[in-house]
């Protein structure tokens, strides 16, 4: 549908008919804007129930201390 938009748009602009350009122009907006939100609603859906990754047998860093050495300066 949006090459139908956008075709309209061209032809639009070519008859010098602003108005009409202006609609075809929103309209292949919304056909993206629609298009772009689903895939990122579909991919947020995905990632919410996947099973998280943990790995088996990986040593954590332990954090290192640092001696406060009060008479620095």
């Amino acid at each position: 549908m949006t090459k139908e938009n956008l075709n309209k748009f061209v032809d639009s602009l070519a008859k010098g008919d602003n108005t009409a350009a202006k609609d075809a122009f929103n309209g292949a907006m919304a056909d993206k804007v629609s298009t772009a939100l689903d895939a990122t609603k579909q991919n947020i859906a995905t990632s919410l129930y996947q099973q998280p990754n943990t790995a088996v047998g990986v040593d954590v860093d332990t954090p290192t201390e640092v001696a406060n050495d009060d008479n620095a300066q």
